[in-house]
C-alpha cells in the first residue's frame, strides 16, 4: 500500500489573530483540531507540524502530531510560501523514517471544521482517478458570469469578467463555479516534485459544504467559525434524533 504524509504548517507571529493557531477554538489549541482530525482520517504514516516555534511544536505534539519539525529561518518569514515548506517537511519525513511517500497532503490549521472523511476521501480523488493533485472547494457565492466585475482598459469602464452568450439569461444555466477553500490539498509525490505549484497540471476537486470550510483569518472570521461550529453540532444532534426515530 502506498505509504501517505500529512504536513500542517502552523507559523508563529500571525499579523492579523497573534498567535491564532494555537488560539483555543472550542476547548483546544486551533492546530490541535487539524493534527486529531489528520489521525481522525486513519490513512496517513506520518502526520507532521512545521513550525518555527518550539512552543507550537510542543502543542502540535502533545496533540498527537507524529513527528515535529523546527523549519529553517528562511522558512519563517512572511514571504515563504507554503509548497517550500511542504518540500522541506517531505524530504525531513523521508529521511528520518528511511521511507519514500506515495502523496502528500496539506492541512491548513484555520480550517478547524473539516472532518476526517473529508481528508479520507480527498486523498481517495487522487488515488482513485490519477490526478495530480486534489483540491478543497466549496460552491462560489459570486460568479464571474454574473455578478463580478473587472475594469476593462479598452473601454475605460467595469464589465463583466467572463459575459455570457446572449442567449443564456439564468445563473443555473451557467457553468458552475467553485472557490478554493484552503482547507485540503493533496499531491502525489511525483507532480509535487516535478511541478512544485499547489494547483497541478491534471488536477481534482472536492467538494466541501460551505460550514466546514471556514478559514480562520480575522476576528470576524473568528466569530463566524464558532457559529458554524454550533450549527454543524446541531444539525448532527437533529439528525441523530431523527435515525433514532427510524
Amino acid at each position: 500500500m502506498t505509504e501517505r504524509l500529512c504536513v500542517i504548517p502552523v507559523r508563529a507571529g500571525s499579523k492579523g489573530l497573534p498567535d491564532k493557531n494555537i488560539r483555543e477554538f472550542r476547548g483546544k489549541p486551533l492546530v490541535a483540531h487539524s493534527v486529531q482530525q489528520a489521525i481522525a482520517a486513519n490513512i496517513f504514516a506520518e502526520v507532521a507540524v512545521s513550525s518555527d516555534s518550539d512552543a507550537y511544536l510542543e502543542i502540535a505534539r502533545q496533540a498527537g502530531a507524529t513527528r515535529c519539525l523546527k523549519r529553517p529561518a528562511e522558512l519563517a518569514s512572511d514571504t515563504a510560501g507554503s509548497i517550500e515548506v511542504v518540500a522541506h517537511a517531505l524530504v525531513a519525513c523521508e529521511e528520518a523514517a528511511q521511507r519514500r511517500y506515495g502523496s502528500i497532503t496539506l492541512l491548513q490549521a484555520t480550517s478547524p471544521l473539516r472532518e476526517g472523511r473529508h481528508i479520507r476521501e480527498s486523498v481517495a480523488q487522487l488515488e482513485e482517478y490519477g490526478f495530480d493533485s486534489v483540491l478543497s472547494v466549496t460552491p462560489a457565492k459570486n460568479s464571474p458570469y454574473f455578478n463580478m466585475l473587472e475594469f476593462d482598459h479598452h473601454s475605460a469602464t467595469y464589465v463583466l469578467s467572463k459575459p455570457l452568450d446572449a442567449g443564456v439569461l439564468r445563473r443555473q444555466d451557467a457553468p458552475e463555479v467553485f472557490q478554493l477553500n484552503g482547507s485540503i490539498y493533496v499531491w502525489s509525490r511525483s507532480a509535487f516534485l516535478s511541478q512544485g505549484k499547489s494547483i497541478c497540471d491534471r488536477t481534482g476537486i472536492y467538494v466541501m459544504p460551505p460550514l466546514n470550510s471556514v478559514d480562520i483569518d480575522t476576528q470576524d472570521d473568528w466569530a463566524f467559525a464558532e457559529l458554524a461550529a454550533k450549527l454543524l453540532d446541531e444539525r448532527k444532534a437533529d439528525k441523530q434524533t431523527a435515525d433514532r426515530g427510524q
